[in-house]
This record gives C-alpha cells, sequence and structure tokens, in this order.
C-alpha cells in the first residue's frame, strides 16, 4: 500500500516486522512526502500501527498477542536482545521468589521481639529489621537479653537464612547462565551476517587510491565481493547532521502547508528554520572551499570476501609476526608493493557510528574526565538532599541520649518521655507537652518522603544525562553505546541511592576528619531507625516508578488521542504519526531493574522486608512492561545479547556485597551478643575489626559465600569463552560453503548488504545534504566574489 513506510516481513509465521530502519533515505522522503499528499484514513493509520508493533500473523490476519497467556518467546523471532530482557526478568522473578518465601522466617523472628518503643519508629515496618532483636526495659538504664540461649537460636536461624538464599542465589546465576547460552546459540545457529565475509584494513595511502585498485590487490586471497573506501570524513558528519535536519524540516513543514492551503510565507516556524539554514550555510561558506565526497581522505578500507575461507586465509596472512611481535611483509603482499597492511576482524555497517570511528585516545579521555565531573556534580546534589535529612533527625533524641546516665537526658527530658509513649497517646499529648517533639517527628518523616521523591527524581535526571554523556564520549559503535548507557546508569543510580545515604551518615575516624561526618560508625539500632528507613522508603515507593506512570498516564493519553484526536489530523502523515508508539528503551530499563536488585539485596540481611519489595518490584515490572511492549511503545530497533551478557556479568556482585554488608550486621555485638573465642590467624589476615566479625559462625559462612562468588564471576568468563566458541564453530560448519553473493539478498531483506555509507540510511540524509550543500557553498561564494567584485569596481570608479 502506497501510504505504508516500509513493508511487512512475516517471521515464522508469528511475528510481524517492519523494515523502516531498513530502507535508504530516498525511500522515506518519497513515503513520507507521498502520505503528505494523502487525506488522512484511520484504516490505513490503524495498519500503520500494526506494522511498527509487534503483533501476531494468525491465519493471515493481523492481531494483538495476549498479554496474559502470550509467551515472550515469539519476540526472540524479532530481536534476540528483546526476548533475553523479558527472560532476564523472569529468571529474576524465580530466584527473588525463593528468597522472598526463605525471608519469611527472619521477618518474624524479628517482628516478635521487642526492642524498639513505640513512639520510636517512624513507621510499623521498622519492627521487621534486626535492630528490634531483644528487650528493652524502659525503666532501666540497659538493655539485656532476656534468654541468652534464646538469642543464640535467632542468631543461628537468621544467618543461616541469609547463608541459604545467598547461595541459592548463586547457583540459579551459574544455571541461568548457562541456559541462556544454550538459547543464544540455538537463536544465532545459521544466522548470516556480512561482517561473517568482511575484514577492516588499515594502511591503505590516504590519496589516489580507487575501489577497483583495492580489489584488484586482495583478488590474489580469492573472489572479492565489494570494496568501501572509508573516508576521513573530520567534522563532517557532525557539521552536516544539523543542516540535514533542517533541510528535511524545512521541506516537510512547507509540503504541509501547501497541504493545508496555508502560505508558506506566514509560517514563523517555517522562516525560523529557514534563517537559521541560511546562517547555518553562510557559516560553511566562510571556509571558502568546495570539498566533494571523493576528494576526503582515506581512512580505512572495508573488504567483503565471496567466502568465508579466503576472509580467513587474508586475516591470516596479515596477522603473521616474527618473534618479536612485529609484522613482516613480503613486497607482494604490500599495497603497491611498498605500504605495509594490517587486517582486523570488523563490526555490522549497522553497528559502525562512523563520526566516531576516528576520534583519538586522547579525545576520548578528555571526554571521559568531562563527563565524570558532571556525573559528581549530580551526586553532590544528592548528598545535599540526604544530608538535609540528616540534619532534620538531629532534632530527635537517641536511645543512648535517653538513658538515665547520659549527659544529653536533661536536655531531651520531655522528649525521651514522649518517645516512650504508644501512638495513640502521642497524638493526645501532640498539642499539649509532646507538641514539639510531635512537630520534629512528623517534620523528620515529611523530609525522608521529600528525600525519597527527590533521590528518585535525581534518578530520573540521571538517566537523561549518562545517555547524553555515553554519546558525548564517541564510541565506535550502536552496541558499545548502548553498554556503556547501561552500565553507567546503573552505577551511577546504584551510588545515588544505596551508598551515598550510608556515606552521608557514617562516622569513620580518618574520613571524618575530611568528610562525611556522620552519626554511626557501625549498623547501629538506630542506624536501621534513620538510615534503613530511608532506603526502605524509597524501594517502596520505587515500585511505581516509571513504569506504572507509563501504564496509568501515558499509555491512557495515547489511547484517547488515537481514539478522540484523530479527526484534527489531515494527512495521513500527522495520522500515522499519532498512531506510532514511543520507543522502548531496553538498556535504561536493564539499567533500573539491577539498581533495583543491588540495593534491595545489599541491606537485605538487617532489612529482610527489602527481599519482598524487590519481588514485587519484578513482578510488577515485567507484567508492566510486557502490556506496554504489546500495547504502546513501538518495537525497538535489532538487539543482540551484549546487554544481557553484560548484565548477568555483573550480578554476583550484588551476592557479593550483600554478603559483605551482612558480615558486619551480624557481627554486631550490640545486636547479637555471640562471643567466640579469638582466631590468633583470622585476625592476622584480616585485621582486628574485621577479623573479630569474620571468626564469628556468621561470618565464616558469609566470607565462604564471597569466595564463591568470586569463583562465580570466573566461571562465568569461562562459559562465555566456551559457548563464543562454539557458537563460532557451529556457525562455521555451516556457513563456510555459503557464497556471499547467495545470501546478499536475504542480508539486504534483514539488515544492510554493504559498508558504503551512501547505503545506510543512518547516514544517506546527511550525505545528501553534503552533495546539496556544495551546490548551495558554490553559489554563495560566488556571490560573495561578486559583490567583493562589485565593491572593487566602485572603489576604482571613485579614485
Amino acid at each position: 500500500m502506497n501510504s505504508q513506510i516500509g513493508r511487512s516481513v512475516q517471521i515464522g509465521g508469528e511475528v510481524y516486522s517492519y523494515s523502516d530502519n531498513r530502507m535508504s533515505h530516498q525511500q522515506y522522503v518519497e513515503d513520507v512526502y507521498r502520505q503528505i499528499e494523502e487525506v488522512a484514513k484511520l484504516s490505513v493509520a490503524e495498519e500503520h500501527r500494526n506494522l511498527v508493533s509487534i503483533r501476531k500473523n494468525a491465519d493471515g490476519k493481523i492481531r494483538e498477542f495476549n498479554v496474559c497467556c502470550s509467551s515472550t518467546k515469539h519476540f526472540s523471532q524479532y530481536s534476540l536482545g528483546l526476548r533475553l530482557h523479558f527472560m532476564l526478568v523472569q529468571q529474576l522473578i524465580i530466584i527473588f521468589a525463593v528468597i522472598a518465601g526463605v525471608s519469611i522466617l527472619p521477618l518474624y523472628l524479628n517482628y516478635k521481639q521487642n526492642y524498639y518503643l513505640p513512639g520510636q519508629v517512624q513507621s510499623q515496618l521498622d519492627f521487621f529489621t534486626i535492630g528490634n532483636q531483644g528487650e528493652y526495659l524502659v525503666n532501666n538504664t540497659r538493655r539485656f537479653m532476656l534468654d541468652i540461649h534464646n538469642d543464640d537460636d535467632i542468631y543461628l536461624s537468621i544467618y543461616v537464612s541469609d547463608g541459604c538464599y545467598s547461595g541459592f542465589f548463586i547457583l540459579m546465576i551459574l544455571i541461568f547462565f548457562i541456559v541462556a547460552n544454550v538459547q543464544i546459540m540455538k537463536d544465532l545457529k545459521g544466522v548470516h551476517k556480512i561482517s561473517d565475509y568482511s575484514l577492516e584494513i588499515k594502511g591503505i595511502p590516504r590519496t589516489d587510491v580507487t575501489e577497483d585498485e583495492v580489489k584488484e590487490h586482495f583478488s590474489k586471497f580469492g573472489e572479492v565481493a565489494e570494496v568501501f573506501l572509508g573516508r576521513r570524513y573530520g567534522d563532517l558528519l557532525f557539521t552536516y547532521t544539523e543542516r540535514a535536519r533542517l533541510e528535511e524540516e524545512i521541506n516537510l513543514l512547507t509540503s504541509l502547508d501547501i497541504k493545508n492551503e496555508k502560505d508558506p510565507n506566514e509560517d514563523k516556524k517555517l522562516q525560523k528554520l529557514k534563517n537559521q539554514k541560511a546562517k547555518f550555510d553562510e557559516k560553511i561558506s566562510k571556509n571558502l572551499e568546495i570539498r566533494k565526497y571523493e576528494d576526503l581522505e582515506i581512512k580505512r578500507v572495508y573488504v567483503v570476501f565471496n567466502k568465508q575461507a579466503d576472509k580467513k586465509n587474508c586475516l591470516k596472512i596479515y596477522s603473521r609476526t616474527n618473534c618479536c611481535g612485529c609484522r613482516l611483509q613480503k613486497k607482494k603482499l604490500r599495497f603497491r608493493k611498498k605500504h605495509k597492511l594490517t587486517a582486523f576482524l570488523t563490526k555490522e555497517p549497522t553497528d559502525i557510528i562512523w563520526e566516531n570511528i576516528e576520534v583519538g585516545k586522547s579525545s576520548r579521555c578528555c571526554r571521559f574526565l568531562f563527563s565524570m565531573f558532571l556525573t559528581l556534580f549530580v551526586l553532590l546534589a544528592s548528598i545535599g538532599m540526604i544530608y538535609y535529612v540528616k540534619v532534620s533527625q538531629k532534632k530527635l533524641p537517641t536511645q543512648a541520649q535517653c538513658a538515665l546516665n547520659s549527659e544529653d537526658y536533661e536536655k531531651f527530658e520531655t522528649y525521651c518521655e514522649c518517645q516512650k509513649l504508644e501512638s495513640e497517646e502521642l497524638i493526645k499529648k501532640s498539642t499539649g507537652d509532646c507538641a514539639d517533639y510531635f512537630k520534629d517527628l512528623t517534620n523528620s518523616w515529611g523530609m525522608k518522603f521529600l528525600s525519597s521523591f527527590g533521590i528518585i527524581f535525581m534518578n530520573f535526571f540521571v538517566k537523561l544525562i549518562m545517555r547524553k554523556l555515553s554519546s558525548f564520549e564517541k564510541p565506535k559503535s550502536q552496541t558499545e553505546i548502548q553498554t556503556k548507557i547501561f552500565k553507567k546508569i546503573f552505577i551511577l543510580m546504584f551510588i545515588n541511592t544505596a551508598i551515598l545515604p550510608f556515606l552521608v551518615n557514617l562516622n569513620a575516624e580518618d574520613l571524618s576528619k575530611y568528610i562525611f561526618k556522620g552519626s554511626f560508625s557501625d549498623f547501629e539500632r538506630e542506624w536501621f531507625l534513620k538510615v534503613g528507613n530511608l532506603i526502605l522508603t524509597l524501594m517502596i515507593i520505587s515500585l511505581g516508578s516509571p513504569h506504572l506512570i507509563y501504564l496509568f498516564i501515558a499509555y491512557p493519553l495515547g489511547w484517547c488521542s488515537r481514539k478522540f484526536c484523530y479527526k484534527s489530523k489531515k494527512t495521513q502523515y500527522e495520522l500515522n504519526l499519532l498512531y506510532t508508539g514511543p520507543d522502548f528503551d531496553i538498556s535504561t530499563r536493564t539499567a533500573m531493574i539491577f539498581n533495583m536488585i543491588f540495593t534491595c539485596f545489599l541491606y537485605s540481611g538487617g532489612i529482610p522486608l527489602l527481599n519482598c519489595v524487590c519481588f514485587i518490584y519484578l513482578i510488577i515490572i515485567y507484567y508492566t512492561d510486557k502490556f506496554l511492549m504489546l500495547r504502546h511503545f513501538k518495537r525497538p530497533p535489532f538487539y543482540t545479547q551484549e546487554i544481557y551478557i553484560a548484565a548477568f556479568q555483573i550480578l554476583p556482585w550484588a551476592v557479593i556485597f550483600h554478603c559483605m554488608v551482612s558480615l558486619f550486621m551480624y557481627g554486631n555485638n550490640e545486636i547479637f551478643k555471640i562471643y567466640t573465642k579469638e582466631n590468633k590467624t583470622i585476625h592476622n589476615i584480616f585485621g582486628d575489626v574485621f577479623g573479630a566479625r569474620v571468626e564469628k559462625p556468621a561470618g565464616i559462612v558469609l566470607i565462604f559465600l564471597v569466595l564463591s562468588g568470586l569463583v562465580l564471576i570466573f566461571t562465568m568468563n569461562f562459559i562465555e569463552m566456551i559457548f563464543g566458541k562454539l557458537i563460532t564453530k557451529i556457525s562455521k560448519s555451516k556457513n563456510e560453503e555459503t557464497e556471499f553473493k547467495d545470501i546478499r539478498n536475504e542480508l539486504r531483506r534483514t539488515g544492510l548488504d554493504s559498508y558504503d555509507i551512501r547505503m545506510n540510511p543512518d547516514y544517506a540524509k546527511i550525505i545528501q545534504s553534503v552533495l546539496n550543500s556544495e551546490v548551495e557553498t558554490k553559489r554563495l561564494i560566488d556571490d560573495q566574489n561578486k559583490t567583493n567584485a562589485e565593491d572593487k569596481g566602485r572603489n576604482d570608479d571613485r579614485a
């Protein structure tokens, strides 16, 4: 149908694919202009929406998937990365279902203790932390355990539960990682890629080289299907990207004005764009130089062989080195018998970011340092919010200050008496003797909630700035930039959510002299009331951010717009835009999920309720994302397995960090009065402070789990290497005899079959803008020369 952009492709009889990103830019522009000329039809827009969304082909009809009953395995027929994303969430749900179930025992054991006073806690959830272990006598000056034997039993039950679900986590990471690699191997079996036949060549002279000459040189290894000379674009692609965007918007608005019977000259937005483009062309023309595409220097050459065996032989010969590591080449192997060449494996043409491949290491280093500076600025803003919460909580006395023998008792006597009251009594006296205490208490609660929302807002800001900074650092490939986005957003969100609240409240002797002079030198009981409660509140609020916002705000608004606002769209182009959903960002969403997992599991030893919160979060985000993927978002571009592998490889660190924190929590003698005989060997290895905790029963178990987590990391790297070789071997055995010319049409349907940048839809319009700008720049230069000549003539006449 004329109004469709691209075309639908039936894959496996299940999923409809959409090849919008496979078209040349000329085809795209032609389709857009054709849609502008067409009168808006609702049926065409609905069909367009089916083409750009995930749909199934049932008996020749395009239908929506059932959200509850349909399996996400169908996603792999369109995008392996999308399928792996949902499989990752499913695997995490299984893991945390078991962990949350085991956590019920510690939750019960914590809640049945009576250490915290009703007026002291800020919510009933504080009773579920290990800070509530033991019993506090109001009329005494000390805390004590009523039954030391019972305390040993509780201690044993809690750390054994922790050890069981931590060990289960480690085991399931290994099992799921193997299962995922088997699935990836099945999905990639028999897949053809142009990079399997291609090499990147360096060492070719920068000028006066033709594709035929390069093709003839490499023909000695076998038939060469294609040669592309990669140019030194410098700032050319950056410069003309903005110009191409302006040019396209001008043409689009002009066509829309004509179609809607408006005068383009009266369109203020259109005139503004034209003025911007005029200034842009004038700026370009100041160089007084017209550089054609073919005049650009050569940076690298891409050679595509017809057979994989020929490529393999070429790579082997140009990779040979002597015993000193130097590359030795005979004259017949050198280009023009004098230029040494180097061959490398290359990426897919759709994965290459052409404007970034010639950015130097020093430039990337400077960009990285600048991005780190901005990241530090964001963290400082979060520190400010957490610090303000700490200041507001300082007005409330601790239990140590409320002890009868405390120096601060007289100062906080009224507050201490109010703190002992039950909730109902406290509310009754909130306008009397306890008015000031009640005011400071509610202010502390309010600041804690505001700070939690502030941190969530900062995390949202982090996602935006990290995406920009990842692009700013100029990675060489799309895969690299997506992996960078995932890792940067996750690490910064984790620091912002889990680490900073801990550091701001930390009171370490060496560190507190310079920064972070907090109130807690250990995981004390008060820590769980103030810092632990803040983290728990933040995680509970995060249950609905931002996926539920999409579900209850963005999705209904989109549905209402399509249902009631379609009549205002006069052209098919405008109506199709209305029926196109927003993008689904897998890298950012994966980072958010991992921030939740790492933060919850980090402190779950002392706050086991966090395990239950994480399990609920995973359930919500799985079904919310699945519903939005099938009903709201447009289908994402093709993602490979890199993000999934990168995510799984950092997952063991969640167990390692958890065990280290739990070791300190369970080793605190204020909470668990467990004494063991001093082990000199352990103290010599770990030191006195750390060794005193390691030598306890819980410490030995947790240290063993830490070592198991480290072994798991090396094991996963080994497994990835083995499966990588298996995938390569299977692919070669099946595809080695397949010639490139036989699969070129297949590659053209599913991707790019050439390294020529002019065939890439992401760059075709920019190169076209360069060609258009050559004509306009020449005209501007001629006009400027003509003006200069006229001025000179007038001056001569005056003289």
